[in-house]
């Protein structure tokens, strides 16, 4: 998945999203660290791994972007937390990214484009 060039697409759109990825994982979890998924106000693109942990983490995205941009850090146990039968944990950062960070997005999304063409 191409992360920034669906943040941008998701910034020009809504005017502001939020960047869901898994930053580590310890025992069986639904998706590998750098699963990315991004969250808009009226939904989502990509995933973490589906059930409870994506639902809470489009929750707590969705709630974070209501506040404006930051950055939040949470660890998931997903078998005893979530009810999840991977039973392992997954640590997620979420990135919120509103209209001042266009120019930044653009250019990552720019090195994205860049770093595909030359594979």
């Amino acid at each position: 998945m191409k992360v920034w060039g669906h943040v941008l697409d998701a910034l020009e759109r809504h005017g502001r999203c939020a960047l869901v990825s898994v930053a580590a994982t310890q025992g069986s979890a639904p998706r590998d660290e750098g699963a990315h998924m991004v969250v808009t106000p009226e939904g989502f693109h990509g995933t973490i791994g589906g059930g409870a942990l994506e639902w809470r983490a489009i929750a707590g995205a969705q709630a974070l972007m209501a506040r404006g941009a930051g950055t939040r850090h949470s660890s998931h146990a997903l078998g005893p937390e979530l009810g999840q039968c991977c039973g392992g944990r997954v640590d997620l950062r979420t990135e919120v990214f509103d209209q001042t960070s266009v120019a930044v997005v653009r250019g990552r999304a720019l090195r994205e484009d860049e770093a595909c063409r030359s594979v």
